[in-house]
């Protein structure tokens, strides 16, 4: 992945909570430091090594197609919940196999229950990269990515 390019960011949530954080932490009016550039579309840049990202929601089944047909390292962020840790289990294994998947991440609750800890040891046994718990640890997740990114 070259600098400057358009990151996906597939993010597979109940609400809009995951969503709303990355456009926030990661989107145009992030606190970076240093001037930001408008390109001639109005997007926002900061530099020649920064990337921009593209937040996209989706259902499951949508969000595995998306994958499927996805040519560029991507992100893709799962919301944890009880109702359907089995079709996330699977979700995720498919995701693994499908494509050029840079980094997934699980967005759980801050605190764990005995039935968390083993939706969250799972996770980690497919090999889910990040686990994360509140979206003001959005940043540290972008600095992964973009190590991840550059790796690529």
């Amino acid at each position: 992945m070259m600098p400057g390019e358009v990151v996906s960011v597939f993010i597979c949530e109940q609400g809009t909570r995951w969503r709303d954080a990355v456009r926030r932490f990661w989107g145009p009016f992030q606190h970076l430091p240093g001037p930001i550039e408008l390109d001639p579309q109005g997007s926002s840049t900061h530099s020649a090594t920064s990337r921009s990202f593209q937040t996209v929601s989706l259902d499951r089944p949508k969000l595995l197609a998306a994958i499927a047909t996805q040519r560029e390292s991507c992100v893709v962020i799962w919301e944890d919940h009880a109702g359907s840790v089995r079709d996330l289990l699977a979700a995720i294994r498919q995701v693994k196999k499908l494509g050029p998947v840079a980094i997934q991440c699980v967005a759980h609750p801050r605190s764990l229950d005995a039935a968390a800890r083993r939706r969250v040891s799972a996770y980690q046994e497919l090999g889910v990269e990040v686990l994360i718990d509140a979206p003001e640890r959005l940043p540290q997740l972008k600095r992964l990515v973009n190590r991840s990114m550059d790796r690529i």
